[in-house]
């Protein structure tokens, strides 16, 4: 079970970043990584899937 709370800390502090603008982009890594819809529960909020943001 996730932490909400952690997944909505992480996303206010910029930890995490919404990916979905970018996945378009990169089509093979997101049918591998983000096709199975349960498994995007687990990175996702409001909409929006998430991932770590690496400046």
């Amino acid at each position: 079970m996730r932490s909400l709370a952690l997944f909505d800390r992480l996303v206010q502090q910029g930890q995490l970043a919404p990916v979905n603008s970018l996945l378009p982009s990169m089509p093979k890594r997101a049918a591998d990584r983000y096709s199975d819809a349960k498994r995007n529960l687990l990175v996702s909020r409001n909409g929006q899937i998430y991932g770590f943001w690496n400046p």
